[in-house]
């Protein structure tokens, strides 16, 4: 359903490289391989370390991470890690040790080495009636390469319920999180989800407060938790992949996957497409911003910090206005979180901090917002806002934009609806 009024371009929600830690480039590394390296930093400093020390720095990890004290047998890993440093290891020798005692306890609860079932198809993991933009998929770079390729990134602002894909079993739960950046030293709140075949998912960057616990059954459908941007991300989104351990019960390596319903041939959406499938609209809505009715394709000038109240109302009986302000059913929603954001029924001009132009060439200065009504089992309504935001109160000026295209009549048609020069809306 919705279309920037920039052309397709790359969409990036991670920092310049400048910008990056040095060290590995994988953004979304797992919970215990950033844990290994913290555990490793105190306890190959001491000339001589003593068991309790590395004991306190493994337990301190483990805190740090949001990890169980139960993970790892902490005091027979501390006696072997003195052992091993006693005999001499080389620091290389010793990380790659720990590392892989660390990710070996993290992934006991999945087989080694699972063969896949190529049946498995997997639901979108959020409400497919509201379409969301897909900043990275497979093979994208910066982050979706190597045991990563196989990984989505779908833009949604932080409390979008996060839905089960495919159904399984609760392995993991990472939480207590409650910040994010481009070089935080953490991946973030998550969810692992262990399959039938023995892949599972990972559903990253969550908000705090997860509300299921390792060991619960879910099902298609079932809210795992909020979205939110905890962990390595400069915006909010959630990072989505399935993946498969290795032989060496060591590592895991994502494995490729398609959306659709089960028996369907399903699809891989392409980075920068709206993915879902907006219910055909039955009414019309009405939308005003500041008290002034904006029309879909309209495009307005706003400026940073600017907060617009958004009126939206239907036809009525008699053809009379229908206000839909504190409706239960209706939502405004921020389809470009990283400058726009949505506050008691207005919408606020506010890019990120440290979020510059780089990160999302052609969509930094571009905020949508989406209208959505939508009684069960009754009345639909759409609609949109689009913005040219004027960045010169924090910086570069926005440069002009070419005129918005009003929305598709069909949001729910199948397939790929392509839009101004290459932006598209994904159904499934």
């Amino acid at each position: 359903m919705f279309r920037p009024v920039r052309p397709a371009t790359p969409v990036e929600l991670w920092p310049a490289r400048s910008a990056r830690p040095r060290g590995p480039r994988r953004a979304h590394v797992c919970a215990a391989a950033a844990l290994a390296l913290l555990a490793l930093a105190a306890a190959s400093r001491a000339a001589a370390p003593d068991e309790a020390a590395v004991r306190r720095e493994i337990e301190g990890s483990l805190a740090f991470h949001h990890l169980p004290p139960d993970l790892v047998d902490v005091g027979a890993l501390a006696r072997e890690a003195v052992r091993r440093l006693a005999a001499g290891a080389s620091r290389p020798t010793y990380t790659a040790w720990l590392n892989g005692e660390l990710r070996r306890a993290w992934h006991a609860f999945a087989p080694p080495d699972a063969r896949q079932d190529p049946r498995a198809r997997y639901a979108l993991p959020f409400d497919p009636r509201i379409p969301r933009l897909l900043a990275q998929g497979v093979g994208d770079a910066p982050t979706h390469t190597g045991r990563q390729r196989e990984s989505f990134d779908f833009v949604m602002p932080a409390g979008t319920p996060v839905l089960a894909a495919r159904e399984g079993v609760v392995a993991r739960v990472v939480d207590g999180f409650t910040t994010g950046s481009a070089d935080a030293a953490f991946s973030g709140n998550q969810v692992l989800v262990l399959h039938a075949d023995g892949t599972f998912a990972i559903y990253l960057h969550l908000s705090p407060g997860i509300p299921v616990k390792p060991g619960r059954r879910v099902n298609v459908g079932d809210v795992l938790g909020k979205s939110g941007g905890t962990g390595r991300a400069s915006a909010p989104h959630l990072h989505f992949a399935v993946s498969r351990l290795d032989e060496d019960g060591i590592e895991a390596t994502n494995v490729p996957i398609r959306f659709g319903p089960p028996g369907s041939r399903g699809y891989v959406p392409k980075k920068n497409e709206f993915v879902g499938a907006a219910p055909q609209p039955t009414v019309v809505l009405a939308v005003a911003v500041g008290g002034r009715p904006t029309p879909p394709e309209a495009r307005l000038r706003v400026r940073a910090g600017d907060r617009l109240p958004i009126r939206v109302s239907a036809p009525g009986a008699n053809g009379a206005a229908r206000a839909l302000d504190g409706d239960p059913h209706l939502e405004l929603i921020s389809m470009t979180p990283w400058n726009l954001t949505v506050e008691r029924g207005a919408a606020v001009i506010e890019p990120m901090p440290g979020f510059t132009p780089d990160y999302v060439p052609g969509l930094s200065d571009v905020g949508v917002l989406g209208v959505y009504w939508l009684r069960p089992g009754g009345e639909v309504g759409l609609g949109q806002v689009q913005f040219q935001i004027d960045l010169a109160r924090g910086g570069a000026a926005a440069a002009p934009a070419p005129r918005a295209s009003a929305p598709p009549r069909d949001p729910g048609a199948a397939g790929a609806a392509r839009g101004p020069r290459g932006a598209s809306t994904r159904s499934p």
